[in-house]
Parts: C-alpha cells; structure tokens; sequence
C-alpha cells in the first residue's frame, strides 16, 4: 500500500507505550515512557526517556521490562520538563495504545487535562476487525500479523509495534463489508471514537495485505515421533480389548496418533473418530465432530444484528456490544461457522443466544436452514475429530456402529468432562436473573434454600421449584409482550439478546427438572462454589456416582468400542476404586503402546522428612525454608505445585523477598497471572508457583517439581457417597475414593517429566506422604513406584540434588 494519506481513515497520529512498577496508578510508578509518532500509517520519529522511580524496583519488574538497572538509576524523576517535552512531540495528533487506558492513567496522575485528543485502543480494535484470534498480548498480534518485534515489553518497541499494529487494523477494516461495518458502528454506538474507520465512502476501499482473518485448523505437521505413530497404526489394525495403552502426554504424541488414524483410514478405507485430541493435532485433512450447539444460528444472528442497526441493543454493557461487533466481523468470513473461534471473554450467555439450538428442533422451519452451519457440520472425512466437551454431540448423534475405530486421547480425563453432562442450577444465578426480570418475588422457595439445607428436605422441594420457575417464565414472557409487542418469527418465541433473560429461566425449568430425575447411579447435591470478587454461590445439582463411567457407556453405545489411550493407564489400572469410576472392568490392564518407552529412572522421587513435623501454623515456613534451599541449587525449571490458590497466597510473601535477594524472581498463578505464569519455567533463576490443575499438551515441563501438599479435595457430598459405595466392594473407601484420586494429581504433572530426555527431581514437601506419618501414605506412593525413590530431611535435601547427576547416587526405593 502506498503513502497516500487518503486510504487510511486515521493516517497520521502518535503511538504510545509505559513501562511501570506495577497494575495500579494509584499505588505504582511509571518507569519508561516512549512516544512513537507515524505520518500514513508508518513510523517517522522516536521519543522516549527512562524515569528515576521514588522507591526501589523489584527484581520482577526489571526481569519483565528488561530495563538496566543502572540507567534508571541515573535517570531523573518525572519532571515539569517531561511533560512540556511529550506535548511538544505528540502535538494535537491523536494517539494509539495497546488497552490505551491503562498507559492513559499513569499519564494523567502527573499531566492534568492528559490526553487531550483522541486515543485509539489496539487491543478493542483488533478483537473487532481479527476475531479468530486465541491471543490478543501485544507480542502474540504481533507474531500473528508479522509485525517485526525487537524487543517486547520495552516502551519504545511496544509503542512501534502498536502503531503498526493500527495502520494493519485499519487497513483491514477497509475489506470489511457495507452491511458488516454498519453493524459494527450501529452496536459500538453513535459516540464511539473509532467509527471514522468503519463508516466511510466505499471508494476507499482497498484490496487487503492481510490474507485469512480467521485462524484456520493447524496445518500438517512434520511428524517427530514416527515409533509412536507405527505404534498406533498396528493398534488400529489389530485392537486390544481390556488395555488402557500408555502414551506421552506431549502435543508431539497427539500428533503422531492423529497421522497414525489417517494413515490407517487411508489404507483401509475404515471411519476412525478421534476423541479428545487437543486442536493442534488436526490438519485440514481430518473431519470435525460438534455439538449443534457450538454453531452461530445464521438466524438469531441476522435477527440481532437488525436489532442492532434498529438501536434496540443501545442499553447492553459495553462488554457485550464489543463481543457482538467481534461476532460480526467474524460472519462476514467464517468457514465453520464455530463459535468458539471468537474469544467470549465472559459473554457466554450471549454465546447461548447466537448459537443453535442443540436438538435442531428449529430444522423444517428455519429460513436458514439451507446454509445452517450445523446441518451442514456432520463429518464427511475421517479420520474426525471430537472435543470431549462436545460429546454431548457425539452422544446425540444417530451413528451406532458407524465407526470403525475410536480413539480416547487421555481417557483419565473423561470423569472431569462428566460434569459437563450433569444436571446442575446455580441458584444464586436464578436470583439475579429474576432481579433483572422485576421478578425477585416469584419464586419464593428460593428464599428458604441455602447450603445448610438438608438434602432431604431440598428434594422434597424441587417439584414444587419446577413450578414456580415455569410460572415466573410465564409471567416474564406476559410482561415482555406488554413492553415491546408480538415477536413475529418462524422459529423463535422472542428476539434474540433481548429475550436472554426468559430463555435462562427456560433452562433453568428444564435443569431442575432433570434434577428431579432420581436416575440411577445419581445424587442430589447442595455446593457452594466462589463466584466473581469471591462472592459465595448455591448450587443445586445432580451428580453422578461414577463420573467416568456414564461418559464412556455413552462413548460406547454411539461409537462402538472405544481404544483407550491415556499417560496415565498404570495408575489408573493399579486402582481398582479408579477403575469402578471409569467404568471399567477388573480385568482391564496397562501396557505401553510401545514397549520400552518412557524414562522412569531418570525421575528422582525425592521424599522431604522433616522432624519433628511441623503443625499446620509452621507449614508456610517449612515450605518456604524448603523453596529456598531448592532454588539455590536449581537455578531454573522450578515449579512449586500447590492444591489451592489459598496456600500459595500464604505462602508467596513469606519467600518472594528472601528469592529476590538471591537473585531469583518468584511468579504465582492467582498473583502474576493465570496459566500462562507457566511460561517462566524456562528462564533462569526463576520459581512459579501453580496450582494442581492438569498441564496441557504444549506447557513447559519442570525439571523440578516440588509438591508443596498432597492435593486431597476438598471435602464434598460426593465423595461421602462413593466412599459408601466403595466400602460395599471391600475395598478402602479413603484410599480408593480420595488417594488415588490426589496421586492421579500429582502423576498428571510427573508424566512429562517422564516422558522427555533428561533428568529431573520430584520433591514431595508433604510430611504425611512419608510412609509412617499417615495410614495412606504407602498406597499414594505406590503410584510412583517405577520411579527411583530416596527419603531425606530436609539439611539433606541440598546435597541429594546436586548428587543426581552423578549415577550411582539413587539405589532405588
């Protein structure tokens, strides 16, 4: 594209960027500030300056920027003189951030009236004009875009890179067409900055640099493990029937028995359905499996999109309009029609809205139903993939014994999936809805339900609570009706969007009668869970007994015999409580799918036995001494693995500072992000606390894993009740109900420490792990058997790792 200043709607302005101390203006301080500024969209002069902090800067803060520490100490304060010199350089051009407001603030705390003109923000605009994004960091556009990146997290760069990222955005909203722009603009409101580039002349439009703007399936991938692939082709070939075959849990691993189904499908002409493989494995080559429900209904969308340029919408948060106007851009060139290629960032009760209805009851009267994406989604190449959260689509489907071979990638995970299947009613939720509704009073059982209500008594309730839920939709439906006319449409009751209030009250009817459904197998349950800011929620639900097993009888009466494929089969077929939860029988076993793989003996257990063992007040400074012996010695790879997000908020004061003086940054999900904190495994002298949640494909892998407490869950309904039903098979409730399941835990993080070259170290902190300390301690480290395993006090524990490397220093359990 040239440098005429006609074909960008915002050709000239400054792009900006800061470096500070922290998240907040109040309390943090600003670091760096540099100033870009761009004439027809590229970058002509650069401003910037470092400024001298009033209190020291953590170890952390310096490590993220990647700011000297010596100039900014030889660097001034923010000055009178700063700000004139901003103003002289940025003049009355409009500026451009990334999430502008948060740079905006720390300005405006030390330049009154700052910033005077108008400012763009990257980070909205790019989920409008680039909705098939899974990122939206600066560095992850940037990548995705080919924007060139020195060096990230430094103003002066990320300020460049913000300003091309703009001139990229608004050269790509040019391709955007009429009917897509005039929704855009008609959703964002009439006093929304960024309209300019959106309603303009079509002369201006221009042929796009960019190409897709929706992120496709993965392309073919080089396969790295062709044993593994080999491996799974002769499986395919000749099924095992009671074997739960042990694989890597590595995306390397996914990828190799993804290509191994296409070659045997290739070869032989047979339908294969892969189920649980993470996206990454797929190439266009290979088929999809979904739920209707994860399909944009072409005609709620069309229906709100009118509502939308009718100015109906006008009174929904600003949130929900940005979701809607990322959802626009997105139809205009959607191949799938898949909702989940829009990020909903919380809207997912707008998702509900947009997506079609899972029994496609709507199919014989829809206008849309010759280009509905889900009746057109049905598989027609193999082998296909399913998510495991979409079996309830694989479920509903009219296919028994239509496939030849299924493949259950990480069958262990399939009794968390199970949830998704329960009936369940967050009844702190209905009270909203109904408040929203004018309706607070309608349904006055709510009032006398909380979590210290017997069970009993809430049973005996729910008939009487269908009843009023359905009077209250009925009365809601009464009172929209009076407010805004007939609906007129062929397959909905009433408008999209607007309606959603009456439809959450519909589903909630429809739960809480399939919570009245005393099925077999099944329980009613009263839970509190945390909400948003923390806020306590009442749950009522229906759970099953046995959360794998109903899964995998489903698997088997729409798909056929599944091959169970799992990182973690030997722990699971060791546990005969682990195998009456998932459903299997006695009689099925482990074994490798290729013998001789894995590298157990290159894992120490190192088993931490402090005396005399401390109380649960002395627990934060055992671990905390502990952390502080380990990361001295191991300088990177250090990850601490806590059972909840409580103990690591305890424990992260009492050691980030006492690290930080031996040089050693500390990040913590919960404190410094969420999952991604995991990212800084890889840097040198640096720890992560995480939470037990199970890695996923592509995480890093720890070469020290320290497993700070045993992660037991918490006390729950459920579990009394399966430990009743265990007891009945002879078998020890506790163990076999509670153990296993925290050694499972603990194993998903092992597994690919194992499963990679290389030496690493578990450290188990817990004390009651220690055989002797506890009843259960011998039957949870039973599940790490094949490892080498030593016990030492903690004085020890310094000498035992760096004595690893050396061969003959483990002699084994």
């Amino acid at each position: 594209m040239d440098n005429d200043k006609t074909v960008l709607p915002v050709p000239d302005y400054v792009a900006f960027d800061l470096e500070t101390t922290g998240l907040s203006p109040d309390d943090d301080e600003m670091l760096e500030i540099a100033f870009v500024k761009f004439r027809a969209g590229r970058p002509v002069e650069r401003w910037s300056t470092f400024v001298r902090p009033s209190r020291s800067v953590p170890l952390k803060t310096l490590r993220l920027t990647h700011i000297p520490k010596d100039q900014l100490e030889q660097s001034l304060p923010f000055m009178p003189e700063t700000a004139k010199r901003i103003d002289e350089f940025r003049g009355t051009l409009p500026l451009v951030g990334h999430n502008s407001s948060f740079d905006t603030a720390f300005l405006r705390r030390v330049m009154p009236g700052f910033p005077g003109v108008d400012v763009y923000d990257t980070l909205e605009l790019a989920r409008i004009v680039f909705p098939g994004f899974w990122s939206y960091r600066l560095s992850d556009l940037a990548s995705r875009l080919g924007v060139q990146v020195t060096e990230a997290h430094r103003a002066y760069d990320d300020a460049e890179v913000a300003g091309t990222l703009f001139r990229i955005i608004q050269e790509n909203a040019l391709m955007l067409g009429v009917e897509t722009r005039q929704r855009i603009v008609s959703l964002m409101g009439s006093d929304w900055l960024p309209r300019s580039m959106f309603d303009f002349d079509e002369g201006r439009r221009q042929r796009a640099l960019f190409g897709p703007l929706v992120q496709t399936a993965a392309p073919s991938r080089a396969v790295s493990m062709e044993w593994l692939r080999d491996a799974a082709v002769e499986l395919l070939r000749s099924p095992e029937k009671d074997r739960v075959f042990r694989v890597p849990s590595s995306l390397d691993a996914a990828i190799a028995v993804a290509e191994a189904a296409l070659a045997f499908s290739q070869e032989t002409g047979k339908k294969v359905l892969l189920l649980g493989f993470p996206d990454q494995a797929r190439d266009s080559r290979m088929g999809v499996v979904h739920s209707p429900g994860s399909y944009l209904c072409l005609h709620r969308f069309g229906e709100t999109m009118r509502l939308a340029v009718s100015g109906a919408l006008n009174g929904l948060d600003v949130e929900s309009r940005r979701y809607l106007a990322s959802v626009a851009s997105w139809a205009e060139r959607t191949q799938d029609g898949l909702l989940r290629e829009v990020q909903a960032a919380g809207n997912w009760e707008l998702v509900s809205e947009l997506a079609c209805p899972e029994d496609l009851g709507c199919k014989d009267m829809c206008p849309q139903a010759l280009q509905c994406f889900a009746l057109k989604g049905s598989p027609a190449k193999s082998p296909a993939f399913a998510k495991l959260d979409g079996l309830r689509s694989l479920l509903g489907l009219d296919n028994a014994g239509g496939w030849d071979r299924v493949l259950v990638w990480e069958f262990h995970q399939l009794s968390r999936e199970a949830r998704r299947f329960e009936a369940e009613l967050n009844l702190s939720a209905v009270q909203s809805s109904l408040g929203e509704l004018g309706l607070i009073e309608a349904i006055p059982l709510l009032q006398e339900i909380s979590a210290r209500t017997d069970v009993s008594k809430v049973r005996s309730m729910v008939p009487k609570l269908v009843e009023e839920v359905r009077r209250a939709v009925l009365q809601a439906k009464s009172r929209f009706q009076e407010a805004h006319g007939p609906y007129e449409s062929p397959v909905l009751e009433g408008p999209p969007v607007l309606y959603r209030g009456i439809r959450f009250l519909e589903r909630c009817a429809r739960a809480l009668s399939e919570i009245a459904d005393e099925q077999a197998g099944t329980e009613l349950v009263m839970e509190t869970v945390f909400g948003e800011g923390g806020v306590r929620q009442h749950v009522l639900a229906r759970r099953g007994l046995r959360p794998g097993a109903g899964v995998l009888e489903g698997i088997r009466a729409a798909a056929g015999e599944p091959i169970f494929l799992s990182s973690m089969s030997e722990t699971i077929c060791s546990s005969k409580g682990l195998k009456w939860s998932y459903g299997l029988p006695d009689a099925v076993s482990a074994r490798p799918l290729k013998p001789g793989t894995g590298a157990a003996e290159n894992v120490l257990f190192l088993q931490v036995e402090p005396y005399p063992v401390p109380s649960p007040s002395q627990y934060g400074q055992y671990l905390k001494d502990l952390i502080l012996l380990i990361a001295r010695v191991r300088r990177t790879g250090v990850q601490v693995m806590f059972p909840s997000r409580s103990l690591i908020k305890e424990v992260y004061p009492l050691v980030a500072g006492d690290l930080e003086q031996n040089g050693i940054v500390l990040y913590a999900q919960g404190i410094d992000g969420g999952h991604r904190v995991l990212e800084h495994l890889g840097e040198e002298d640096a720890v992560v606390f995480s939470t037990a949640v199970p890695p996923g494909p592509e995480d890093p892998v720890p070469s020290c894993l320290v497993v700070a407490k045993v992660p037991f869950a918490p006390p729950n309904a459920m579990d009394d009740l399966r430990r009743v039903e265990v007891s009945r098979l002879g078998l020890d409730p506790f163990v076999e109900v509670n153990v296993r399941q925290a050694a499972l835990a603990v194993r998903a993080h092992v597994q690919p420490m194992v499963d990679r070259p290389g030496k690493s170290v578990v450290v188990m902190a817990d004390p009651k792990a220690c055989p002797g300390r506890s009843r259960w301690a011998q039957d949870f480290l039973s599940s790490f058997s094949d490892l080498p395993r030593v016990s030492c006090p903690p004085g020890h524990v310094v000498a035992r790792l760096s004595g690893w490397n050396s061969e003959d220093d483990v002699k084994g359990p």
